[in-house]
C-alpha cells in the first residue's frame, strides 16, 4: 500500500473521530442546556456557580415541584429535605454584584405565590430579609401594580394573614415611600343595618403603616365604631339589605363524595367511606343543606342546617336560646339569628370542597355534583330521609329567625379580630339584656395549614 492510501486513511479516521466528539460535545451541551432538578442537583454539588444560577427556579410552580410537598401523592418533592442548603446557597450568590441580575427571581417566585410551611416559608422569610435589609425595594417598586401587589401579599402572607384576610370586602392602598412599602389608608364598607332603608358606610381611614412591621401592622385601625360612623364616613344607597354573594358561583345542587376524611388532634383520622349532600338557595346569601355520611363502622350520620354568605365567607347558622335568668319570659322571647363556625367553602366545576371544624377536628369534604340519573348512595338513602325530615323541622323555625320582631331584637354583625360577631340585644317583659356571640378561630392556630393546602389543591386536579 503506497503511501498516498495511508494518509488518505488517516485523514478519514482523524475526520470520523473529530466528527463523533463534535457529536458528542453538542449532545452534552443540549444535555447540559436542559432546565432540570437533576442538573440543578449537580450544579449544587460541584458548586457551579453559573449553572446553578441558571437552573434555579424562576417562578412559583417550578419552586413548588422542586421544594414543596406533592399533594397528590402526599409525600415530599425531590429537594424538600435540602430545600434551606438549597436556599442560603443561592442567596448568598445573588448577594454577589456579579450576579446581581439574578435577585430579580425573587420577585418572579413571590409573584402569584401562596403560603406554605416549610421550604416556602423559607424562601419568604430569606426574600423579605433580603429586600429590606439590602435596600432593595426598587424590585418591586419597579413592577406594574398588579404583580407588586400579588408580591406584597406573598410576602407578609402566613397561616393568619395580618392584613388581606378581608382584602376582598376592604380595599387597601399601598404605596412606596422612602424606601418603605406603606398602607397609607383603608376603605371599610359596611352596611348600617339589616332593615330595607338601609345604606352603606363607606369609611377611609388614614393608616401610615409600614407593612414590613409586623408589629406595626397589628396597629392597623379598623373601621370607626358605630356612634362615629355618621360623622366620619360617607353614606350611600345600599343595593340591598343583605350582603351580596362573594365570587364564589351557587353552591346549590346534589352532590356525591369524592374524598373524605376527618383530622383529630393527637387521634387517628377517620375515612369517611361514602357521603352525599343537598344544598338549596334559600335567599340570596342563605343556603339549606341536608346530608348524610358513612364512616367505618358506625352507622351513618346524619346532618342538616343553613350556610349565609357573608363578608367574603361562609358561616354555619343557628339559632339563638333564651336564657332563664335574664328574666324573659320563653313566650316574649324572640330568636334570632347568629353567625357560628366558619365553613371554608371553594367551588370550581362540579366539584366543591368543604372543611368543617371542631374544638379538636377538621373535616375534609371534597364533593362532585350528582349526575341527573345517579343514586344516592345506597347506604345512605335511610339516613338521607331521616335528614331532610329533620330539614324541614329546621326551617320552620329558621323562617321564623329570620323573621323576627324587630320591636324585641336587634340582631348586628360586629368586626372582631378580622373576622365578625353576632350581637343581639333582647327586649321584653320590660327586661332587656345584650349578647354576644363568638364563633372558633377557622385556622385553629396553624395547625392543620400543610392538610389545608394538600386537600384544596385536589378540587384544581
Amino acid at each position: 500500500m503506497n503511501k498516498f492510501i495511508y494518509i488518505v486513511l488517516f485523514s478519514l479516521t482523524f475526520l470520523t473521530c473529530n466528527s463523533n466528539k463534535k457529536r458528542d460535545s453538542n449532545a452534552n451541551a443540549s444535555i447540559q442546556d436542559t432546565i432540570t432538578i437533576q442538573n440543578l442537583q449537580k450544579s449544587f454539588s460541584t458548586k457551579n456557580d453559573k449553572e446553578f444560577l441558571r437552573q434555579f427556579p424562576k417562578d412559583f410552580d417550578q419552586f413548588y415541584d422542586y421544594f414543596g410537598w406533592d399533594s397528590v401523592n402526599d409525600k415530599p418533592q425531590e429537594l424538600y429535605e435540602e430545600c434551606n442548603d438549597y436556599l442560603d446557597y443561592w442567596f448568598d450568590l445573588i448577594n454577589n454584584e456579579k450576579y446581581k441580575e439574578h435577585e430579580r427571581n425573587i420577585i418572579g417566585i413571590c409573584n402569584k405565590g401562596h403560603w406554605e410551611a416549610d421550604g416556602v416559608n423559607y424562601f419568604q422569610d430569606k426574600a423579605l430579609s433580603y429586600i429590606k435589609e439590602k435596600k432593595k425595594y426598587y424590585l418591586i417598586n419597579d413592577l406594574e401594580d398588579k404583580d407588586a401587589r400579588s408580591v406584597l401579599f406573598f410576602l407578609f402572607d402566613s397561616p393568619h394573614p395580618q392584613f388581606d384576610a378581608d382584602f376582598a370586602s376592604h380595599f387597601y392602598f399601598i404605596r412606596y415611600q422612602k424606601d418603605q412599602w406603606m398602607l397609607t389608608n383603608t376603605i371599610y364598607k359596611t352596611q348600617s343595618s339589616n332593615e330595607e332603608d338601609a345604606f352603606m358606610y363607606v369609611c377611609d381611614v388614614k393608616q401610615s403603616i409600614d407593612i414590613s412591621d409586623s408589629a406595626s401592622l397589628k396597629k392597623r385601625k379598623s373601621i370607626p365604631e358605630e356612634n362615629d360612623r355618621d360623622m366620619v364616613c360617607t353614606k350611600i344607597k345600599s343595593e340591598t339589605n343583605q350582603t351580596d354573594p362573594i365570587g364564589e358561583d351557587d353552591i346549590s345542587g346534589e352532590f356525591e363524595l369524592i374524598k373524605g376524611y376527618t383530622l383529630f388532634i393527637g387521634s387517628e383520622d377517620d375515612e369517611i367511606l361514602s357521603a352525599n349532600i343537598i344544598i338549596e338557595k334559600l335567599s340570596n346569601t342563605d343556603y339549606g343543606y341536608y346530608s348524610a355520611q358513612k364512616i367505618k363502622g358506625i352507622r351513618p350520620i346524619e346532618s342538616q342546617g343553613a350556610l349565609r354568605n357573608y363578608k367574603n365567607a361562609y358561616y354555619e347558622l343557628s339559632i339563638c336560646d333564651n336564657d332563664p335568668d335574664k328574666g324573659i319570659s320563653e313566650e316574649n322571647f324572640i330568636n334570632g339569628i347568629y353567625l357560628h363556625n366558619q365553613v371554608i367553602i371553594k367551588k370550581k366545576g362540579d366539584k366543591l370542597a368543604m372543611i368543617w371544624y371542631g374544638s379538636n377536628f377538621r373535616k375534609y369534604l371534597l364533593y362532585k355534583k350528582l349526575k341527573p340519573e345517579t343514586n344516592y348512595s345506597i347506604y345512605l338513602e335511610n339516613a338521607l330521609d331521616k335528614s331532610k325530615e329533620y330539614y324541614k323541622n329546621f326551617l320552620i323555625e329558621y323562617e321564623k329567625a329570620i323573621n323576627y320582631n324587630k320591636n324585641k331584637l336587634k340582631i348586628e354583625q360586629k368586626s372582631f379580630n378580622d373576622g365578625w360577631v353576632t350581637k343581639h340585644n333582647h327586649k321584653g317583659d320590660g327586661i332587656s339584656f345584650e349578647n354576644t356571640i363568638y364563633y372558633q378561630d377557622p385556622y385553629q392556630d396553624g395547625k392543620f395549614v400543610k392538610q389545608d393546602s394538600i386537600f384544596l389543591k385536589q378540587l384544581y386536579e
